[in-house]
């Protein structure tokens, strides 16, 4: 019995252990390709709003300064005098990293950010906020949890230090995830409890999985060349070649 059993699920056993050791133990070392970084940035699709692997290349790139351009649906609505067109057309020495989708509000960005402060720490940004984040009643669990992750989770428990921005995030977190993972270490940072040793090393843990799984399968999820010629190169024709306000 136990021999027949083991026939059925020892191989998926021993897939699964492999597959878990090659994301644990996966390079975290991104590789530079601008034009890819370029589709990233101009894609704005969910990917490159909540994956980490394309924000820190695009970022870290050494030859093209990427600034983060952070907001909601309004990013979605391209013309010729969209900042991703002009930057093109003129050469700008930036490029705009565009994160926002319809119905992501101030805590997807919150938690978004939380993937890429070492990144973007002392440097610009950009940020247009809308009216919709502002109400009296908060926004839809659904919209929230489409755009989060457990990458995202995981970043800012690493990150946070207990301090009252911590405690707040964590309470907002629960009201819009109630089943959100690690939810003991959650609810205790809402209450503002003082992690464990053991909870360290799971948070530790499960960054490294998440870090590693967010490089691994990141480089799959660019599908920006197309968005981009219809985003950004369909609108370059439109912009007089030399810049100037009164033709603009």
């Amino acid at each position: 019995m136990l021999k027949r059993l083991w026939l059925i699920f020892g191989p998926l056993l021993l897939a699964s252990i492999l597959v878990f050791l090659l994301i644990f133990f996966y390079p975290n070392n991104p590789s530079h390709n601008l034009m890819e970084e370029k589709y990233s940035a101009a894609a704005i699709s969910s990917e490159s709003f909540k994956e980490r692997s394309q924000k820190v290349r695009a970022f870290t790139e050494p030859n093209m300064r990427f600034i983060p351009f952070f907001g909601s649906s309004e990013w979605i609505r391209f013309d010729s005098m969209h900042p991703a067109v002009l930057a093109e057309k003129y050469s700008r020495p930036y490029r705009p990293y565009f994160l926002g989708q319809a119905g992501a509000a101030s805590l997807n960005q919150y938690f978004g950010m939380q993937q890429i402060l070492p990144e973007i720490e002392e440097k610009q940004a950009v940020f247009v906020i809308s009216p919709q984040w502002f109400t009296e009643e908060d926004y839809e669990p659904a919209f929230f949890q489409n755009y989060f992750n457990n990458d995202q989770l995981t970043a800012f428990l690493e990150n946070q230090s207990g301090d009252i921005a911590a405690k707040h995030a964590a309470k907002r977190l629960l009201k819009q995830n109630p089943g959100v993972s690690m939810k003991g270490i959650v609810e205790k940072l809402s209450k503002g409890e003082e992690l464990s040793e053991i909870d360290h090393a799971i948070i530790k843990a499960f960054a490294r999985f998440n870090e590693r799984q967010a490089s691994l399968f990141g480089q799959f999820s660019i599908r920006g060349k197309l968005k981009y010629k219809e985003h950004v190169e369909n609108y370059l024709k439109d912009l007089p070649d030399q810049f100037s306000y009164e033709e603009l």
